[in-house]
C-alpha cells in the first residue's frame, strides 16, 4: 500500500490518531448467488495544525489519486472535514481484501 510520506505529513499535523483497521463486507456474485466477501477498511482522524491544513487537503488529495490509479484492490478513498472542527479530517480507504492493503 502506497502511503503518505510520514515525514510530509506529521509536520503538517498536530495529531494523527492511530487508524481502526476494519474488516468489512462486500458482495461477489458466484453462479447467481450474492456472497459476501471479506474486504478492509481503513479510517484516520487526522488533525491538522491550523497554518497546514490546506496543505493536508493537498496531500489527501495527491494521494487519493495515486491510491485509486495504481492499487487493483482499492476500492474507497475518501476524506471530508469535521462538521465540529475544521483541523480535523476524517479519512476512509477500503481495499477488497487485506492483501490488496498490504502491498
Amino acid at each position: 500500500h502506497q502511503s503518505i510520506n510520514a515525514h510530509i505529513l506529521c509536520s503538517i499535523m498536530r495529531y494523527l490518531y492511530l487508524p481502526l483497521l476494519a474488516l468489512l463486507t462486500t458482495s461477489q456474485t458466484v453462479a447467481g448467488l450474492s456472497l459476501p466477501v471479506p474486504a478492509f477498511g481503513v479510517n484516520a482522524r487526522l488533525v491538522a495544525k491550523p497554518e497546514r491544513r490546506d496543505e493536508l487537503t493537498a496531500l489527501l488529495l495527491q494521494n487519493r489519486a495515486s491510491t485509486l490509479q495504481n492499487e487493483p484492490e482499492a476500492l474507497q478513498f475518501s476524506f471530508g472535514p469535521d462538521p465540529n472542527d475544521p483541523l480535523v479530517v476524517h479519512l476512509h480507504e477500503r481495499f477488497a481484501s487485506r492483501h490488496g492493503f498490504d502491498v
